[in-house]
């Protein structure tokens, strides 16, 4: 082992040639007791308290053999491809300085119950944990997976200059445990966020990479005209309302929406309620793609017309769930139904737009348009089918 103390107050340690098999064990006094190690190419396992900054270089991984306490900025280094950072019993009180190389330079930082301000280029993956609040401080680079875990209640995640290549997974605890994540490109997602959601996917579309749990608010933001929102995992859970923007202040497009949620799903004007799902774009409602909404335990309903360019797939998973789309819609492609059980019913009304119609309608159907009505594909109705078209001349043509 290496122990290197200053017992005058700020005074430093410079190592920046050493090459130590051993813990490197580190006591400096005062605020500005600074330390600097470079282990070479050795692997640097350290402990001890540093009053002051810290910096950690080497060409193979960095440790924390023991509790790593700093009271200014924590600088790790590791400049050869491929070699790990692993700090999980630091508490620093300053930022977070992370640099590793290569593909597999992966960095798990677990700051106890320090608040954990990150920034750096990570070439591998990244996990950040801590009981107080987590942000970068600067620009946080991560070619691999993020994980990002406040392991105490009530304690916020804020990534507000994030550019993550890879998914970027969630865990907050109690009832305030906010996430806001603002990517520099696409983002994908996954995880619980006990607490509101705010995600913002710079250049690209959003995912969830695994399933979703958002017990507050849910706001998903694609910064790009034209982008995907697709929320597809049959586990997602969102308690709050949710709002899909296309663009900070909804006057973008979007491509394809896609949105499951294990209860009810209204598709509304606004979010102010549980349930509610507005899609906030230059138009309320449009969508430039495909539409695609599941409720997995309730009905779906609407309180905003609806303009789909694409193909509309409307599901209710629960028994006797019901699809109800009662106002003037424009759905410009195929509307695909899918209700279980026997009360299962769907309504749907296409404004002045044709409607062509398939799937399978557990229960009663009604259909109105103020065109022709189709079916494009087979249409199996366990109920009573009804179809109007309320304009003179236009045709209803159910051969399938």
């Amino acid at each position: 082992t290496t122990t290197a103390t200053t017992d005058v107050n700020d005074k430093a340690i410079t190592l920046d040639g050493l090459v130590s098999t051993g813990n490197v064990i580190l006591t400096t006094a005062g605020t500005t007791g600074h330390a600097t190690i470079d282990n070479t190419t050795t692997a640097l396992g350290v402990q001890g308290t540093v009053n002051g900054n810290l910096a950690l270089t080497s060409g193979e991984a960095i440790t924390d053999s023991a509790a790593l306490t700093v009271s200014g900025t924590t600088t790790a280094t590791t400049d050869v491809n491929d070699k790990a950072i692993t700090l999980d019993t630091l508490a620093s009180t300053g930022n977070v300085i992370l640099t590793t190389a290569g593909t597999a330079g992966h960095v798990t930082i677990d700051n106890t119950t320090t608040a954990l301000n990150a920034q750096g280029t990570v070439n591998g993956n990244l996990a950040l944990t801590s009981g107080g609040a987590i942000t970068d401080s600067n620009t946080l680079t991560v070619t691999g997976t993020t994980t990002v875990t406040t392991d105490v209640n009530n304690k916020a995640i804020t990534l507000g200059t994030l550019a993550s290549t890879g998914a970027v997974i969630l865990a907050t605890q109690g009832t305030t445990g906010h996430v806001t994540v603002l990517n520099a490109t696409g983002l994908a997602l996954q995880g619980t966020a006990a607490g509101n959601l705010s995600a913002t996917a710079t250049t690209g579309d959003i995912s969830d990479s695994g399933a979703l749990t958002v017990t507050g608010t849910s706001a998903f933001i694609t910064a790009a005209d034209g982008s995907n929102i697709i929320l597809d995992h049959a586990s997602n859970a969102f308690t709050g309302q949710v709002s899909l923007k296309a663009d900070t202040g909804g006057n973008e497009n979007f491509g394809n929406i896609t949105f499951i949620d294990d209860s009810a799903v209204k598709l509304d004007a606004n979010a102010d309620a549980a349930g509610d799902l507005f899609i906030d774009a230059a138009t309320d409602g449009a969508v430039g793609g495909n539409l695609v909404v599941t409720a997995t335990t309730g009905n779906i309903t609407q309180g905003v017309a609806l303009a789909v360019t694409g193909t509309s797939t409307l599901t209710t998973a629960a028994t006797d769930a019901t699809i109800t789309l009662g106002s003037a819609n424009a759905l410009g492609g195929n509307v695909i139904l899918s209700t279980a059980g026997t009360a299962g019913h769907a309504t749907i009304d296409n404004g002045t737009t044709a409607l062509g119609v398939q799937g399978t309608v557990n229960g009663n159907l009604a259909l109105t348009s103020g065109e022709a009505i189709t079916d494009s594909a087979a249409l199996t109705v366990s109920g009573t089918t009804t179809a109007t078209t309320d304009v003179n001349d236009k045709a209803i043509t159910l051969d399938t």
